[in-house]
């Protein structure tokens, strides 16, 4: 499914993999690069569902998981939920540290 396709929820594959963290937010550090993935060009995170949810909705609801603090800060250096000019939220991916590698360490 391209990434700006809707399911028949009105889901976009990067809303329906949020709501699949959110059932198991043990897999957040695992689906991240997933998630990146599928927030390309012409990806709507304000787009809502049959269920009025967007991926904004399912990123706030998996970012307040009391349970899962860590997977919060892990994310929290990663993304940033910000007001959109149009009035709604959007969501933007902060910029990462390069890593280093060390002579010898390849």
């Amino acid at each position: 499914m391209p990434i700006t396709e809707l399911d028949k929820n009105g889901d976009t594959p990067l809303a329906v993999l949020l709501q699949s963290l959110c059932r198991h937010p043990c897999l957040t550090r695992r689906y991240h690069r997933y998630i990146k993935a599928l927030y390309g060009p012409g990806v709507n995170p304000g787009h809502k569902n049959a269920q009025s949810k967007s991926v904004i909705d399912h990123l706030q609801d998996l970012l307040r998981l009391d349970h899962a603090q860590a997977r919060t800060r892990f994310l929290d250096k990663m993304l940033q939920v910000v007001d959109a000019p149009t009035g709604g939220k959007d969501m933007r991916f902060l910029p990462q540290p390069h890593k280093r590698v060390r002579p010898g360490s390849l």
